[in-house]
């Protein structure tokens, strides 16, 4: 999907993994002591460490104890694209001349509908074949350089 330039998701994905970008959005309304960036593979190596510096930085008790192996909002990957599209696209003039209540009693329908089309939890996920890699790398191999160099932060393994 992203190397297909035609996409009308490719640069809404994109876009989405231009960190530095995004980062500077906030830097243009926050000083650096307002704002604290915390990487997911730290969060995955050492989630304590991470959750106390988080609470420490938003005001909490950093020795609070809280439970971090319930896993919420799990990954999902999509198993039919094209029909998925389809109904999107239908759904979206539909979406924007409903009241918000109906939108609202809707929810529960529209949720069971998008579960038909996501799949989550110990399933295999695809993997990323050597070309997209590449195309990836190439394409935020200098933001991701610029966002390195503004959190002084070695990304090397992004790559």
């Amino acid at each position: 999907m992203i190397r297909d330039e035609t996409s009308e998701w490719r640069d809404t994905m994109v876009e989405l993994g231009m960190y530095h970008k995004q980062l500077m959005r906030y830097a243009k309304y926050f000083n650096d002591e307002q704002i604290q960036i915390f990487l997911f593979r730290d969060f995955i190596e050492n989630t304590r460490d991470v959750v106390r510096r988080l609470f420490d930085f938003i005001g909490v008790n950093p020795n609070l104890e809280v439970g971090t192996n319930e896993r919420h909002n799990e990954s999902s990957r999509l198993t039919n694209a094209r029909l998925y599209q389809v109904l999107y696209r239908a759904w979206s003039p539909v979406k924007s001349v409903l009241p918000e209540m109906a939108l609202e009693r809707l929810f529960g329908l529209r949720s069971t509908v998008r579960s038909f089309f996501f799949r989550s939890g110990e399933e295999t996920k695809p993997s990323l074949k050597v070309a997209d890699q590449k195309y990836l790398s190439d394409l935020y191999d200098q933001p991701n350089a610029r966002l390195e160099a503004w959190l002084e932060h070695d990304l090397s393994h992004w790559t």
